[in-house]
């Protein structure tokens, strides 16, 4: 079988793929999570001293600002910079257009082409709006599933990818939007306002 796609990358592809590619070293994700936590620890004792000391003033708008940034504005900021890098490269504009069969995987556009063979491989991972085949650490195809005439043909193409080029040295993996974690963080918040709350009432 063999799979003919031309597509378009849009903003919305380059900035979810950055996310996934973000979130795919774990180490790093791990780290963002210990240092939100760690914010809303500093924070909360921050805005008790001041509510306890009564002032009411500019400076309690400081530590609310911090928890702000580190659960909202990091991630506005880095998608409004990589949207600059989106609009200014055109390269990545370019018309893509890629074939795929059970072992080997071309892509072209009008500034270059590239041919793989399934040994080249190192790691696929898929999500809801695209598959992305890697072939180095940093370097992938990215296919979106706008690229299909709907998901059920777009997750036969993933099971496609699976069923050929995954194996014991090359990993899949399927990403979702990791709700679990701001559930988690938004427990924690409350418990650790709650719990500084209480002890420093009790003292």
């Amino acid at each position: 079988m063999e799979y003919k796609l031309s597509y378009d990358i849009t903003k919305e592809d380059y900035l979810e793929y950055n996310d996934v590619h973000a979130r795919k070293t774990m180490s790093s994700y791990f780290m963002l999570i210990a240092l939100k936590t760690f914010v809303v620890l500093c924070s909360a004792i921050m805005i008790y001293f001041q509510v306890r000391s009564h002032q009411f003033t500019y400076s309690l708008i400081i530590p609310i600002l911090i928890m702000g940034y580190a659960f909202f504005g990091r991630k506005l900021l880095r998608n409004k910079y990589l949207g600059k890098i989106y609009d200014s490269n055109k390269n990545i504009h370019q018309q893509n257009e890629v074939t795929i069969d059970e072992n080997n995987i071309s892509e072209k556009n009008s500034v270059s082409s590239m041919n793989l063979t399934k040994d080249q491989i190192t790691e696929i991972v898929a999500c809801k709006n695209g598959i992305y085949i890697y072939f180095s650490k940093v370097q992938s195809i990215l296919i979106p599933s706008h690229a299909f005439e709907n998901d059920q043909a777009f997750e036969t193409f993933v099971e496609f990818v699976r069923t050929n080029y995954s194996s014991d040295s090359v990993k899949f993996c399927r990403f979702t939007k990791n709700k679990l974690s701001h559930v988690f963080l938004g427990i924690l918040t409350g418990i650790v306002f709650f719990s500084v709350f209480i002890y420093f009432s009790m003292h």
